[in-house]
């Protein structure tokens, strides 16, 4: 719970830091699995999907990854793609 709470507080931060409203104010675990983090240590890796708007007039996808209770990437869709 301490992870989803995370992701939903790094997406309200991206969301804001580009201009765009946070829609439906939570995240939705899209994939879940295992990886390695920088000291090589085994930590659970979860994909959040969220949804915000860049118009006010539409609704677009973003991603957030977590590996461990660390935010590793994250992505919000564009016009042009994801970035």
């Amino acid at each position: 719970m301490r992870v989803r709470e995370l992701a939903i507080a790094t997406a309200k931060s991206l969301c804001s830091s580009y201009e765009a409203q946070f829609l439906d104010d939570t995240v939705a675990l899209s994939a879940l699995g295992i990886g390695r983090d920088s000291a090589g240590q085994l930590r659970i890796r979860r994909v959040y999907q969220f949804d915000f708007s860049d118009s006010g007039n539409n609704r677009r996808k973003g991603y957030i990854l977590m590996l461990g209770v660390r935010c590793e990437a994250s992505r919000m869709e564009t016009d042009e793609g994801l970035h």
